[in-house]
């Protein structure tokens, strides 16, 4: 079993609760090997064999950078690695880890869930139904949106997953639409045809497709949420990098995990700050590295000491504890 370490604390039944306060102290990391029914794991096997079996737990890193990054680590091989090596799972936390070198250094932003869709007005997960690309080939038109499983345009869109809105930043700044504070640039609003903006409660938002009877907005308090989210990952990879000694046109591979990679346009997330001063041939999607590194460990009895390896020679970095990180974040929450 992979997952991050509060997820593993309460399926062994250990209370997370101290790493919700400084200093953050995990009751374990390493490895766990427990019974199934030590765990309440009821499966409905056949009488004959209701023999309990072993359920390993992979080690983790630190609170908040847990087991599916060292999973993902393994599964990606950058463990063995010579060149400067990133590895970045963006979601509620944006975990990132750095091998350069012998070493090995990870940290986690609290980035918030925006790209998974929470707290934004019209965000949702990327599931079917759901808008995950945006383009405007012409600024002056509707903007040309992919929603997941849909061919045609028939249907009402559910909603906005974070791989769109990351296109919409980069798209809206490319045109005009936006200026560097994620604000809607009001000479470029005059000139798009009714419909578009939209003055609601929240502040001014822009209608994807006008003619819906239940708008799909993004409103400027949706862009300011992106902003603050952007910001935390690009500030924790800079300081990582800091802290090897290196800059970004050094690395030779920043692996992109998790679901969300999986429908992110790699140039917009770029041009939007999210991977600031990489170029899109550095960028590998790699998926779920978590579920990847679980495999690996079924199949391969050597995998495990591999990864309680890793656990033991990481240096996790504290954000908090960084004083340039404030700087970095603060200078990342406009749009290039």
């Amino acid at each position: 079993v992979s997952g991050n370490t509060t997820m593993l604390h309460l399926l062994a039944g250990e209370d997370p609760t101290p790493m919700g306060v400084v200093p953050f102290t995990p009751r374990f990391l390493n490895s766990r090997r427990l019974q199934s029914n030590s765990i309440g794991f009821d499966f409905d096997r056949n009488e004959n064999d209701s023999n309990p079996f072993e359920i390993c737990l992979l080690p983790g890193l630190a609170a908040y950078v847990g087991a599916d990054l060292t999973a993902g680590i393994y599964a990606t091989g950058m463990h063995y690695s010579e060149p400067p090596t990133l590895l970045t799972d963006i979601g509620t936390n944006g975990e990132i880890i750095l091998k350069y070198g012998e070493n090995l250094w990870g940290c986690a932003t609290a980035a918030g869930p925006a790209f998974e869709g929470a707290g934004l007005s019209c965000g949702m997960r990327a599931v079917e139904g759901v808008i995950s690309r945006i383009a405007f080939p012409d600024p002056l038109k509707a903007p040309v949106c992919e929603v997941i499983g849909q061919r045609s345009s028939g249907r009402q869109p559910l909603g906005i997953c974070g791989s769109a809105y990351l296109d919409f930043l980069a798209e809206g700044r490319r045109i005009g639409l936006l200026d560097g504070h994620g604000r809607f640039e009001p000479a470029f609003c005059e000139s798009l045809p009714p419909g578009y903006i939209l003055n609601m409660e929240s502040g001014k938002a822009f209608s994807l497709l006008p003619n819906l009877k239940e708008p799909i907005t993004i409103s400027e308090q949706d862009i300011a949420q992106l902003l603050q989210a952007k910001s935390a990952i690009a500030a924790g990879m800079e300081i990582l990098l800091k802290r090897a000694g290196i800059n970004t046109s050094q690395v030779e591979k920043l692996y992109l995990a998790g679901g969300f990679g999986f429908n992110v346009d790699i140039p917009n997330a770029i041009a939007c700050g999210l991977l600031p001063g990489l170029n899109p041939r550095q960028v590998e999607v790699v998926g779920n590295s978590a579920l990847a590194g679980a495999y690996i460990c079924l199949l391969d009895r050597n995998a495990l000491v591999q990864m309680e390896t890793i656990r033991q020679r990481i240096e996790i970095i504290e954000l908090n504890l960084d004083p340039d990180f404030e700087d970095r974040y603060i200078n990342h929450l406009s749009l290039p």
